[in-house]
C-alpha cells in the first residue's frame, strides 16, 4: 500500500485556509489536513461552502488545546461542528480518542466518513504496553489509529515503530515527534502506514515534520528498496 502525503495546514480565517489548501494540492499533496482550531472564528455553514470543493482530500481536525491545538471553546460545540463538517463528505475527520463517544463516532458513521482516531502526548513516549492498548482501543472505533508520541532517544522510536509488528499497517499511522523521532516518520512509510504528515513552506504543525517534496523523494526511496 503506497502511503499517502498528507499537507498539515492552517490558516487564521477561512481565506487563507483555502488558499492553503488549494497550494498544497497544486503541490502534489494527496490529502490535505485543515487545522480548523488555528482559526480565529469558526463558522460551520461558512466552512461547509468553502471547504466543499477539496472535500474528497481533506482531514478535517479540530484539534483541542488539552491535545496539543488551539481551540478552546465548549467540547460539546466542538463536537456539533465536526458533526457539521461530515455533510461535505471528507476523506476522513479525526476524533481525539478521549472524546471518541459512541455517540460521535456513531454520527460520523452515519456520513460515510472515514474517521482516524487520534492521540498524541506531547512530553514522551509511554511504554509499549500503554501504546498497544491505546492501538486496540483507537482501532474498535475508528478506521485508521493515529498514535504519536514526543521522542527523546532511540528507544522511544523503537517502541513507536513496533506498533506496526502488531497490527494492520493500513490501519496504523504511528510516529514520534521531535528531531530524534524524524526517521520514524519514514519508517512508518516503509511499514505500510496510510497516511503520512508532510508540511509545506516551512509551515510545520508538529516538531520534526519534514516538507512534502524531501518525504515525496524518501517514498520514492522506500517503495524501490521494499522492490
Amino acid at each position: 500500500m503506497k502511503t499517502r502525503l498528507c499537507v498539515s495546514t492552517y490558516g487564521n480565517d477561512v481565506g487563507e485556509l483555502s488558499h492553503r489548501i488549494g497550494e498544497a494540492l497544486d503541490a502534489g499533496a494527496e490529502l490535505v489536513e485543515a487545522r480548523l482550531d488555528y482559526l480565529k472564528l469558526i463558522e460551520p455553514e461558512t466552512l461547509v461552502r468553502v471547504l466543499k470543493p477539496y472535500a474528497d482530500k481533506l482531514i478535517i481536525t479540530l484539534r483541542p488545546k488539552n491535545q496539543g491545538g488551539l481551540y478552546v471553546g465548549d467540547e460539546a460545540h466542538r463536537v456539533s461542528m465536526l458533526t457539521k463538517l461530515c455533510r461535505i463528505s471528507p476523506a476522513y475527520v479525526d476524533v481525539e480518542l478521549n472524546a471518541a463517544t459512541p455517540t460521535l463516532i456513531d454520527s460520523i458513521k452515519r456520513e460515510n466518513v472515514k474517521i482516524i482516531i487520534s492521540w498524541h502526548d506531547y512530553t514522551r513516549t509511554p511504554e509499549q504496553d500503554f501504546l498497544r492498548n491505546l492501538c486496540e482501543k483507537a482501532l474498535t472505533m475508528g478506521d485508521v489509529a493515529k498514535i504519536v508520541t514526543l521522542s527523546s532517544c532511540e528507544e522511544d522510536n523503537l517502541r513507536v515503530v513496533k506498533l506496526y509488528a502488531y497490527y494492520p499497517p493500513e490501519r496504523l499511522v504511528a510516529f514520534c515527534m521531535g528531531e530524534s523521532g524524524r526517521v520514524t516518520r519514514l519508517l512508518a512509510v516503509c511499514a505500510g502506514a496510510p497516511i503520512m504528515y508532510v508540511s509545506l513552506g516551512g509551515r510545520a504543525t508538529a516538531a520534526g515534520q519534514i516538507e512534502l517534496e524531501e518525504m515525496r523523494r524518501l517514498r520514492g526511496w522506500a517503495l524501490v528498496k521494499k522492490a
